[in-house]
C-alpha cells in the first residue's frame, strides 16, 4: 500500500476536520523566504575553533556513581519517563541479540524472548515488537507490559503495524496513556510529539501537519519547509524547523500555527537542538564543513527565539578538549543537550567509534555552560566506549546513564 495513503487512512480524518472554521482559512499559506527578513549569519564571526570563555564563577557539584555488576552482557537500557527508573536488558554472552532477563533496582526479572525485545517505555508502559512474516515483509504486533513489584505484567497487544524489506516499517504512534493514535512510517516520515500534539512531515508528502490527537483535528497544514529536515520542534504556539540545503548550508525557520513564517536564519548542521523559552534562546550543537575534505568544525550556538539573531557561540571542540587536534576521521557527537537549572545547561559529548555498525561514543565528557555561552565546568565521564542518556530530576539534579553505570549529579549554582 502507498506510504502516503497509509498515513491518510489514519490521519486523514483529522485533516478534513473544521474546514469551514475561520482559523483553517489560513492553513497552508506560507510567505516566501524572499519576502521575509533573513537573520544575518556572519560565518566569519562564529566561534568554530577559537578559545572559549570561562565563566568568572564556576559551579560545584556532588556526584554518586552506581555501577552495575552483571555476569552476562548488558546490551542496552531503557528509562521509564514516568518514574525515571532505569532497567537494563541482559543477554547471554554467546547470544547478545536475544534478551533473556531485565535488571531493575530491585533485582532480576525473567524475560520471554518470544515477546520480542523490550524496545521502549511510553508513559508507564514497556513495549516490545513481534515481527511475523517472511524476509520480504509481514506484520508487527506491539506488546504492552507494566513493571510493578519487580514483576512484569502483560497488559494487551496492538496490531496493525507492518514491515517491508528495504522500505521500512509502519508503526503505531503510542500516546503517554499507552493508546495507539496514528500509524507513521518509520524509515522516512519525520515526526515529533508534545503531549497530544503530533508534528509530522510524511516522506512522500509536500506538506507538514500539526495534529491534535485528542480532538482528532488538524491545527496546521503547511508546505514542508524543505526536502531535508534535520530537526522539528513543537513550541507553545509555534513550530521550529532546522533544514539543510546541502552539507554546508541550512536554515532555522520559525512558524506560527497559521503557517506564517515569522523569521528565517541561516545555520549550519545541528545534531541536537533545544529551546529555552525563559531565556528566549534556541541552543544548538552541530558542525560545519569549512572545506570539501569532510573536515568538521564543531560548535555550540544560541539564537534569539524572537528574531532569529545570533546571541553567542563557542567551539565545542575546545570545550571538550583544548588540545584536541581534529582530523577528517575525528567525529564528535553530542548525545544529549539539556537544561539543568535556571542558568545552567549541559551537553554529553564523545568521540564516535563503530561497534557492530552502530555509533558508540568513547572518551565521553559532560560540559556545563550558562545562557551567555560561558563554560562552567568539564567533567570526564568514561574512557570506555559507551553511550549515555540523561534523566533530569527538577532543579539542578540529573543522572547520566549508560549500560553499566549511573552517575547522579547535584549542582550548586554560582
Amino acid at each position: 500500500m502507498n506510504r502516503l495513503l497509509i498515513f491518510y487512512l489514519v490521519i486523514g480524518i483529522f485533516i478534513s476536520c473544521n474546514r469551514n472554521s475561520p482559523a483553517s482559512e489560513s492553513l497552508g499559506k506560507r510567505e516566501s523566504k524572499n519576502d521575509s527578513i533573513i537573520g544575518s549569519y556572519p560565518r566569519h564571526l562564529i566561534n568554530y575553533t577559537d578559545s572559549i570563555i570561562i565563566a568568572r564563577s564556576s559551579v560545584k557539584f556532588d556526584t554518586i556513581t552506581t555501577r552495575v555488576n552483571c555476569k552476562d552482557t548488558i546490551v542496552s537500557f531503557r528509562i521509564n519517563p514516568t518514574t525515571k527508573k532505569v532497567i537494563r536488558l541482559c543477554s547471554k554472552r554467546n547470544d547478545i541479540y536475544r534478551t533473556v532477563y531485565i535488571l531493575t533496582e530491585s533485582g532480576k526479572i525473567e524475560w520471554n524472548y518470544k515477546h520480542g525485545s523490550p524496545n521502549e517505555f511510553i508513559g508507564p508502559f514497556l513495549f516490545s515488537d513481534i515481527y511475523r512474516g517472511g524476509e520480504n515483509g509481514g506484520e508487527i504486533t506491539k506488546m504492552k507490559f507494566k513493571i510493578a513489584n519487580n514483576k512484569i505484567q502483560y497488559i494487551d497487544s496492538i496490531q496493525g503495524g507492518r514491515y517491508s524489506e528495504g522500505a521500512g516499517t509502519w508503526e503505531w504512534l503510542i500516546s503517554n496513556t499507552g493508546d495507539p493514535k496514528a500509524i507513521v512510517f518509520n524509515g522516512g516520515d519525520l515526526w515529533s510529539v508534545d503531549g497530544d500534539r503530533l508534528l509530522i512531515t510524511p516522506e512522500v508528502s509536500t506538506n507538514t501537519y500539526l495534529v491534535d490527537l485528542q480532538k482528532k483535528d488538524t491545527i496546521l497544514s503547511m508546505p514542508r519547509p524543505g526536502n531535508r529536515i534535520s530537526n522539528q520542534l513543537i513550541l507553545q504556539d509555534r513550530v521550529l524547523f532546522s533544514t539543510q540545503t546541502d552539507q554546508r548550508t541550512g536554515f532555522l525557520e520559525l512558524y506560527d500555527f497559521n503557517g506564517k513564517l515569522l523569521w528565517i536564519a541561516q545555520s549550519d548542521y545541528f545534531n541536537k537542538l533545544m529551546v529555552v523559552p525563559d531565556k528566549n534562546l534556541i541552543i544548538g550543537s552541530g558542525y560545519y564543513f569549512p572545506k570539501e575534505d569532510n573536515f568538521r568544525n564543531y560548535f555550540t550556538i544560541a539564537y534569539d527565539l524572537q528574531t532569529g539573531g545570533i546571541k553567542w557561540s563557542f567551539s565545542t571542540t575546545k570545550a571538550y578538549n583544548p588540545t584536541l587536534i581534529l582530523t577528517t576521521k575525528t567525529n564528535l557527537d553530542t548525545s544529549s543537550l539539556f537544561t539543568i537549572g535556571d542558568d545552567i545547561y549541559g551537553m554529553v559529548i564523545g568521540v564516535v567509534t563503530k561497534y557492530f555498525a552502530q555509533n558508540i561514543n568513547h572518551n565521553n565528557k559532560l560540559i556545563l555552560f550558562n545562557s551567555e555561552g560561558q563554560l562552567l565546568k568539564t567533567v570526564d565521564l568514561s574512557n570506555s566506549s559507551q553511550n549515555y542518556s540523561v534523566v533530569t530530576f527538577g532543579e539542578n539534579e540529573f543522572e547520566i546513564v549508560s549500560n553499566y553505570e549511573t552517575r547522579r549529579f547535584k549542582i550548586y549554582e554560582p
